[in-house]
């Protein structure tokens, strides 16, 4: 609950308590410490809140006989008063978070809150001896005890705290929230304001504006108008601003558009052979803030550039007073000087002068030779140099250079390539191999090992097909020359594979030579009368019952000739001709039954498929019934089967019919109850599906109708109304056969009863 008391006209004190509030725990630490002994006052800033707490931390301990470090006031027999001021115009709002003060009844320790500055003012809080806050003695937590915990001030008016405490204490203290509030109704007015920019001047705006009220600005010059917009302030000049008198001047400052800096001017050293390049800000401006993007560059205060990535592109954005101008830039790495020339040189051999390549060589480049002469390949390589000549090579990349020398010397004296006379094989003997210009003062080495020479450059002992070289050796240079002796021609051997052995005509076997040989001429006899010239794969038909020899004959691409003869490698049979007759072929679905004659030739065994749900059978001549009162096409299929497996197979296909429709009706009829040809009605209703009859008199009335097959008119009209008279009557009968076609039929009738 709330407690008030009136201090004087114009000052309200508020404090109240809180029942049953557990609020002991320490907050956090604040803003005010007051000294042991001090007497200071403190004045907080427009809305701002701080924490007011003992010196030893936030709040004391009445628990464990005090043996805590949370207190801990350093005060010894003397007084703390410390003074706390709202701002201009506001009010304070005081929250105990913990209050702890270990007094007795005799009053050891002790605090005082006053209203106002000084210990003169209205007592809010006394807990001295014989004070109200007093009696419970050693129960010191005025927080939990509800003794105060929110206290709010008048408009301007101050709250004053009193401490005394006997000795170092852990016990006493206390942490409180205080806020300096804005009191409604006081007069306090709300500007916003516009920081400048660098395309527009600052502004201020009264947010709290009252067209009703009255402004008062000091210095005089600006006005408020409609929305709370102050316009006619000098900008850098400092006003305050009152409404209606009320005593609570509010400061407010509007500053004039910010000027931007100038665009940053770059000063770029290009690089050299020996240095990087670098850059300098040449209009650099004290003060300002420079970012470059990408990061990573700073400049100096004399506007030198470090820490850029050479080759990267920099914006640089310089910012004065929150305008900005940017520049970009770019810093080039050290030029390159080319690679000093690398040669591999090539010694002179016996079948070559020496060489040199340029390892390193750049297409890219300029080579210039001292003395003149050589010039460089597409790879490097080095022509039309003297050998025995020094060269200097020097390379330019453009913008620098590098320079080596080198030398090539002459070709050795080599003596000649042995010179072979070959005699290449035949289908009947080796070949062989000589040295026409052998020399015996020469040495000869066979690689690999193995052959020899004789006294006129014969050679012997070589391996046939095997690739030798021969080395000639004159003590300090040598020649080679390859050679190879063939054994004797391969006459090739062919080997026959049919695909089968055994048919009937005509039957097609596909031959093959597995022998693989492979640039020869192939000439096959089937044994029939019939050849071929095919290589590889041949197919050939034989169209005759009977046993046949196969031969195949090669001939290599050097002449020689081989053959093979399967003999009895083929035997073919005369394939079985499926063949038959049905009667009848055409029929309806009332006569079903079919007689099949099996007229095969060459054949032993038979299978039949009817084309029903029926099994096949494998009767010579059989008899199939097929269902009655269903029309359908039947293929009748039979497979006749000979030796080998040979099968032929043919077809018929057997009609069944839906049955005409025949409507015959007589042209008479007497209706005398004779029970002889009472009725006119169908001599013949089979097969009819619906009927629609119509008789009319010869007036062209109707006399029956009827849509039942089976009708019969006694003569009367309906068959149940009055006898109509002997004449002739017309009638008209349509019908739908089993298959769903119309049939129409009309004619005339004679009724004549006799009377």
């Amino acid at each position: 609950m709330k407690y008030t008391m009136l201090t004087s006209i114009k000052s309200i004190l508020i404090f109240g308590f809180v029942f049953g509030a557990n609020l002991t725990t320490n907050a956090q630490q604040g803003d005010i410490i007051p000294p042991a002994c001090a007497n200071d006052t403190y004045t907080l800033d427009p809305g701002t809140t701080i924490h007011f707490y003992d010196d030893g931390g936030p709040g004391g301990d009445c628990n464990n006989g005090g043996n805590v470090s949370d207190g801990n006031f350093s005060n010894a027999n003397c007084e703390t008063i410390t003074t706390i001021c709202p701002a201009a115009c506001e009010s304070l709002d005081i929250e105990f978070l913990t209050f702890s003060m270990y007094n007795t009844s005799s009053g050891w320790d002790w605090m005082v809150i006053y209203e106002g500055t000084g210990t003169s003012g209205n007592i809010i809080f006394d807990n001295r001896s014989g004070s109200p806050d007093n009696p419970r003695g050693t129960d010191c937590d005025f927080v939990n005890n509800n003794d105060v915990l929110d206290i709010i001030s008048a408009q301007d008016q101050c709250i004053t705290f009193r401490f005394f405490a006997t000795s170092v204490v852990n016990r006493e203290g206390w942490d409180a929230r205080v806020t300096s509030v804005a009191v409604p109704g006081a007069g306090v007015v709300d500007i916003d304001v516009t920081a400048p920019t660098c395309t527009a001047d600052g502004s201020a705006v009264i947010s709290n504006y009252d067209n009703s009220s009255t402004y008062t600005f000091t210095p005089t010059g600006p006005s408020v108008g409609t929305g709370g917009v102050i316009t006619g302030a000098t900008f850098g000049q400092s006003y305050s601003v009152e409404e209606n008198a009320a005593g609570c001047p509010t400061s407010f400052q509007i500053d004039a558009q910010v000027l931007p800096p100038d665009v940053p001017s770059f000063n770029i050293t290009a690089p050299t052979c020996s240095a990087d390049g670098s850059a300098e800000i040449t209009n650099y401006l004290s003060g300002a803030t420079y970012t470059f993007t990408p990061l990573g560059p700073s400049v100096n205060t004399s506007g030198a550039i470090t820490g850029a990535n050479f080759g990267q592109s920099y914006t640089v954005e310089v910012e004065n007073g929150g305008c900005t101008e940017t520049a970009t830039f770019q810093i080039e790495e050290q030029l390159v000087s080319p690679a000093i020339p690398n040669f591999n040189i090539t010694a002179p051999t016996c079948l070559a002068d020496g060489s040199a390549e340029l390892t390193n060589y750049d297409n890219t480049m300029s080579y210039t030779f001292t003395p003149a002469g050589p010039s460089i390949g597409s790879s490097g390589e080095i022509t039309g140099e003297t050998t025995g000549q020094s060269y200097t090579l020097e390379v330019d990349n453009g913008s620098c250079t590098e320079t080596a020398v080198f030398q090539t010397d002459e070709q050795l004296e080599t003596p000649d390539e042995p010179v072979f006379n070959i005699i290449d094989p035949t289908c009947q003997a080796d070949g062989s191999a000589e040295i026409s210009n052998y020399d015996a003062t020469l040495t000869y080495t066979f690689t690999p090992a193995g052959p020899t020479l004789g006294s006129l450059g014969e050679i012997t002992g070589v391996s046939f097909g095997q690739n030798y070289n021969v080395e000639v050796d004159n003590g300090g240079c040598s020649a080679t020359s390859d050679f190879q002796v063939e054994t004797q021609l391969e006459t090739p051997v062919p080997n026959i594979f049919a695909d089968t052995t055994i048919g009937c005509t005509p039957q097609t076997i596909t031959f093959v030579d597995t022998s693989g040989y492979v640039n020869v001429t192939c000439s096959w006899d089937f044994g029939d009368g019939s050849t071929s010239e095919i290589c590889d794969t041949v197919e050939h038909v034989y169209d005759e019952e009977g046993i046949y020899d196969v031969t195949l004959t090669l001939e290599s691409a050097e002449g020689c000739v081989g053959d093979t003869t399967l003999y009895s490698y083929i035997e073919i049979v005369e394939s079985p001709i499926a063949d038959f007759t049905a009667n009848p072929m055409i029929t309806d679905f009332n006569n079903t039954q079919i007689i099949f004659t099996n007229e095969s030739m060459n054949d032993t065994t038979y299978v039949w498929d009817f084309d029903d749900t029926s099994s096949q059978v494998s009767n010579v001549d059989p008899i199939h019934t097929y269902p009655i009162g269903i029309a359908d096409d039947y293929n009748v299929m039979l497979y006749a089967f000979g030796d080998f497996g040979c099968v032929d197979s043919t077809s018929l296909t057997i009609v069944v019919n839906n049955p005409d429709v025949e409507i015959s009706v007589p042209n008479i009829f007497t209706p005398n109850g004779d029970n002889e040809n009472d009725f006119f009605e169908l001599i013949n209703v089979d097969n009819i599906e619906d009927l629609d009859l119509i008789i009319l008199n010869r007036w062209g009335n109707v006399v029956f109708e009827s849509n039942d097959p089976n009708f019969k008119w006694n003569g009367s009209i309906q068959n149940n109304g009055a006898e109509c008279t002997d004449g002739t009557y017309f009638y008209k009968i349509k019908v739908k056969d089993l298959m769903g076609e119309e049939i129409l039929k009309h004619g005339f009738v004679q009724l004549a009863r006799g009377k």
